[in-house]
């Protein structure tokens, strides 16, 4: 697989926050970089520059692609739409972005990723991680048979979320809606794609649909990287904004993360605190989306219209 490159300026924007995960390692970066290289043969810190360039040239690529195009029709289209009554049926993010916009993955949040594959979550410590790629996922693969190390020369087969977007929405039941019209656009213009159900311990609801981009190289040659698509509701885009920032705290050692079990009987800690707020928020909204359906029914009208 091809490393791409460019010699463009800097294009777009890198993320604010990714996904709330678990917090794997106290190390810093450059600590991560050490260790990877130790283990891979690359030397990680080397390559930033190749990695940005992937990052902004995917970013710059996909901008301008006929999927990214249905992407903001859509967005376009549910700008327009009211739903039960004078809701409009697209909200702006958490950070008040009202458009469709797309960020390229930060390299601090890159060299996170690669530590979590090849070695906290390497159920082969040591030896090259199975990991399947992002080809294997479109194809719903369950399992690789191939291992090898995920460096920055070929992690845009394996890192799902190089390049990212997101559909805010008011209702949780347009979650299932955007995110199955995501993959039937995908699907109409013959790209791969995939979609994950995300229901985390933190709270954090959403659907994410991954589609596969063709990218090409510098020297001509193609690769694919792939477009994150997060769709959920303005309550979890804000959830996840706060849960970001505790699992910076934690990565850094500043909060110290607690099992599961022990953290249901910790009410003033604010892990305790985000996670039940979450599945709480996710509860409340399929309430406010029954409310909608029976106030639907009522008023006779569908529940979406232009």
């Amino acid at each position: 697989m091809s490393e791409l490159a460019t010699s463009d300026a800097a294009i777009g924007e890198v993320e604010s926050a990714p996904a709330p995960e678990e917090p794997h390692t106290k190390l810093s970066v450059a600590d991560m970089c050490v260790e990877l290289g130790e283990l891979t043969g690359e030397d990680v810190a080397a390559k930033r520059q190749s990695y940005e360039s992937l990052a902004v040239r995917s970013h710059m690529e996909i901008g301008f692609s006929p999927f990214f195009d249905k992407l903001s029709d859509l967005r376009e289209s549910l700008s327009r739409a009211t739903v039960a009554g004078k809701i409009r049926g697209i909200e702006s993010w958490a950070d008040g972005t009202d458009e469709l916009k797309h960020v390229y993955k930060s390299w601090e949040s890159f060299v996170d990723k690669l530590y979590r594959i090849n070695i906290e979550d390497n159920r082969h410590r040591g030896e090259p991680p199975y990991e399947l790629t992002t080809r294997e996922r479109a194809a719903k693969a369950k399992e690789t048979q191939q291992s090898e190390w995920v460096t920055v020369a070929n992690a845009h087969a394996y890192v799902d979320d190089i390049v990212r977007t997101k559909f805010v929405v008011p209702f949780a039941d347009a979650v299932t809606e955007i995110s199955d019209r995501l993959k039937g656009t995908a699907n109409e213009l013959q790209l791969p794609n995939y979609r994950r159900y995300h229901a985390k311990d933190s709270g954090y609801h959403a659907h994410h649909v991954y589609v596969l981009m063709p990218i090409p190289a510098a020297d001509g040659s193609e690769a694919e990287v792939t477009l994150e698509i997060k769709v959920l509701t303005k309550l979890q885009d804000t959830l996840a904004e706060l849960t970001h920032l505790l699992y910076e705290l934690k990565r850094t050692n500043r909060l110290t993360p607690q099992k599961k079990r022990k953290l249901a009987w910790m009410f003033d800690d604010p892990d305790f605190i985000a996670s039940y707020v979450g599945h709480t928020a996710h509860y409340v909204e399929a309430s406010l989306v029954n409310l909608k359906t029976e106030l639907d029914k009522l008023d006779g009208k569908p529940s979406a219209e232009s």
